[in-house]
Order: C-alpha cells, then structure tokens, then sequence
C-alpha cells in the first residue's frame, strides 16, 4: 500500500513538473529526484564538452585557420562546429523522452563521467585542467539547484509550448503559401503585365482559367480541413476521453467524485 502511494505521489508530482507547474507542489517535492531529471541538461553539457573536446585535440592547441584547401584536420572541425549546436538538442531532446529511472540515473552519471574525462583531457597543464573540473562542478551543481528551483521545469514546458506554435506556424505559412506566390508572382511583376498585352485573347483567358483553378483548388483543400471535424461521428473517442478524464495520479478523483481505476469515465 504505500509502495502504490509513493508511486502515485510520483506520477502526480511529475505530471505536474512536465506541465511547467512547479509551483504547485511543495519545495520538499521539488526537489526530490534531482540527479534523474537533470539528465537531460547533463547529456547535452556533456555532448557540448565532447565537442569542444573534439575540436581542441583535432587543432592540437593551436588557432586554426582555414585556407582555400582545408587539411582533414581543419574539415573534422568544421564538421564538429558545424553539428554541435543541432546534436546537443537532438541529445537532450532523446534523453527526455526516457520515461525508467534507472536508465535516466545512469546517464546523468555517465554524463557528468564523460563531462569530467573531456575537462581532464582538454588541457596538457594540471592547473587548466584543475580548472577545468571545478568548471565541471560548479555547472552541475547550477543544474541541480535551477531544477530544484523549478526553472527547469518552466523551461522544458516553454521549449516544447515554442516548438508546437512553431509546428502551427509552418502549417498556417504552407496555406498561405499559393496566395503569396501568385500575388508576388503575377499581380506586382512588371514582366508579367507586359506579356499580358502581346498575347492573344484565348492564351489569356487559358491563363484566368489556370489561375481559377488554382484559388478553387486552394479554397476547396481549406474549406474540406475545416468542415472534417464537424462532417466526422460526433462519438467521443476511447482514447479522447482517455486524456481527458486521467487525472495525473490513479488515485486522484475523477469527475464523478471516485477514485481512478486507470480507465476513463465517459461522459454523462
């Protein structure tokens, strides 16, 4: 019974942490399970050094500059540079997505490992390289207390709230995309008014017709993906309800005042 309470308190507490909520549960919950939520942060700091890494051994010390025949040596860096920025979220964005705690557990110590084997290698002085380890240690220690803190929580929450308006963004720009094209291509082009006066009076209106067809078939696409939702069955979905009812923790109340059996109450 209290092996179940405990893992409902975690459900609960993390549910609440995915969701930018920190402030909603007490600072003892905060800052419980530091070392396994801050693996993801941990992962893409390592991934960062072991570029860094990279690219020091591959210049070998020394400034780096770039001729009209690059060395292989010089193309290795640029590559590393190149990549780091995309591969440090692409890490950072895989290591979130692992839901057991043990395997989070251990990459956040693997992390920090692999974060302290780059600071010992970077440099050939013991004082560089002294420096460099509590650099290493001052970082992880600001990514325990920021997610204790809970910014990591509103971070996280932000990042993936900009990614999914940026996500609608780009699908809004592919709709409007035609309209755009055909109002900078043909109604402010010069060169295309002017052969508007020297073709004949079929080839024009062959051109009114292409274009017709273009904005029927535009307004016909957008007319069809907004009616969809109203012409599908107005029945609610397992899987709809599903995400509607759970609350966070099975044993949360439900809508009808009992406790959840992991099964959603429909609608009444």
């Amino acid at each position: 019974m209290v092996d179940a309470e405990a893992a409902d308190r975690v459900a609960a507490e993390s549910w609440f942490l995915q969701r930018g909520l920190p402030s909603v549960l007490t600072r003892r919950a905060r800052w419980r399970r530091l070392w396994r939520r801050s693996a993801p942060a941990l992962a893409g700091y390592a991934t960062a050094l072991a570029c860094v890494t990279v690219v020091d051994v591959a210049a070998g010390g020394q400034d780096v500059d770039v001729d009209a025949n690059p060395t292989p040596a010089q193309v290795l860096i640029l590559a590393v540079l190149a990549a780091l920025v995309p591969l440090v979220l692409l890490v950072t964005w895989l290591v979130s997505r692992v839901d057991d705690p043990r395997v989070r557990r251990a990459v956040a110590t693997a992390s920090v490992a692999a974060a302290v084997a780059c600071a010992v290698l970077v440099n050939a002085t013991w004082t560089e390289r002294l420096g460099n380890l509590v650099m290493v240690a001052q970082i992880t220690a600001l990514t325990l207390v920021l997610n204790g803190m809970g910014v990591g929580s509103v971070l996280g929450w932000a990042v993936r709230l900009t990614c999914s308006h940026l996500a609608g963004a780009g699908a809004l720009v592919t709709r409007a995309l035609p309209v755009v094209l055909l109002t900078v291509l043909v109604f402010f082009n010069g060169f295309v008014w002017s052969m508007a006066t020297k073709i004949d009076r079929g080839r024009m209106w062959s051109v009114v017709a292409f274009m017709a067809v273009i904005a029927i078939a535009f307004l016909f696409t957008g007319v069809v993906e907004r009616t969809r939702p109203v012409l599908r069955d107005g029945n609610t979905r397992d899987s709809d309800a599903a995400r509607l009812a759970t609350p966070p923790s099975p044993r949360c109340p439900t809508r009808s005042g009992a406790t959840g059996s992991g099964r959603a109450n429909g609608p009444t």
